[in-house]
């Protein structure tokens, strides 16, 4: 199973390095994120932006090599309980053997 996208961690991992002309940035939690430019601030932004699109992507569920974690996550996000009424409710189907089923017309 592959990891889910964690930004926080990218960009804690994230390491500037000046090249032959240019400064990189890349981060070995993820590599195929990396901002290359003429200035170490330039390389950082190109960085945080291609960033942003990855995750964008990955959360859409657009991202090669990555579809069963997005839908995982998304799944997680469905199931959450907001309200206080509703958590009681959902302890209390799950007595019951789980969610009532919809009675036919």
């Amino acid at each position: 199973m592959r990891k889910t996208l964690d930004k926080q961690k990218i960009v804690r991992a994230a390491i500037c390095k000046r090249g032959e002309s240019s400064f990189e940035v890349r981060s070995p939690e993820y590599d195929r994120v990396l901002g290359a430019a003429e200035t170490e601030g330039e390389a950082w932004q190109l960085f945080f932006e291609l960033l942003a699109e990855v995750c964008d992507a990955y959360h859409k569920n657009e991202l090669v090599g990555h579809e069963r974690a997005a839908a995982q996550m998304l799944g997680r996000k469905g199931g959450a309980v907001r309200t206080r009424a509703k958590a009681k409710a959902a302890v209390e189907n799950g007595k019951k053997g789980g969610r009532p089923r919809k009675k036919a017309d």
